[in-house]
């Protein structure tokens, strides 16, 4: 990979994802695509609204089509896509061409992060253990440098930029927002 990849952050919902990848954009000079702002600019609601009315598949529906949006576009930028579409096979194939950042955190913590996000969908434990059990194996196969976020969020910026610069010819690109 070069510096004219994109770069993907991925992880279960409520895991830093956004917050890591939005540092990782400041620091390779590159514009951010998060998957829940595109979401709101694309349907005008949070996802949790969407579920709400839509029903879950149709989020899950959306939130693919943004992530191959953004896949497409030629200026390289950190992505940080919804957690459901690691499950569908041709995101991963796509992801897997790319580098990945995967941030992990413990259920209990993730769980916890949930509850303090009003665009987010409120898992109850056992439901968000059986997701991570589900996309564990997903996220294990495109996964390139794994962050933890029990570390403060400037280690963890680190981590991933070392993980990126060591494997990949990672570095700052010029952009236009």
């Amino acid at each position: 990979m070069t510096s004219s990849s994109h770069v993907a952050v991925v992880g279960l919902m409520g895991v830093g994802k956004t917050t890591l990848a939005t540092l990782l954009a400041e620091r390779l000079d590159r514009p951010l695509a998060d998957g829940d702002e595109e979401l709101v600019r694309f349907v005008g609601v949070h996802g949790v609204s969407v579920a709400a009315t839509l029903g879950v598949a149709a989020l899950h529906q959306i939130e693919r089509a943004i992530v191959l949006a953004a896949l497409a576009r030629p200026t390289p930028q950190v992505i940080a896509p919804a957690a459901s579409v690691v499950e569908d096979d041709l995101i991963r194939s796509l992801l897997v061409a790319i580098p990945i950042v995967h941030v992990v955190a413990d259920v209990e913590t993730v769980h916890a992060r949930q509850r303090h996000g009003a665009h987010r969908r409120h898992m109850e434990l056992d439901e968000l253990r059986t997701i991570d059990e589900r996309r564990a194996p997903f996220f294990a196969e495109i996964e390139d440098v794994v962050v933890s976020s029990d570390h403060p969020i400037e280690a963890m910026v680190a981590q991933a930029l070392d993980g990126l610069r060591s494997s990949f010819e990672i570095v700052p690109t010029a952009h236009t927002t």
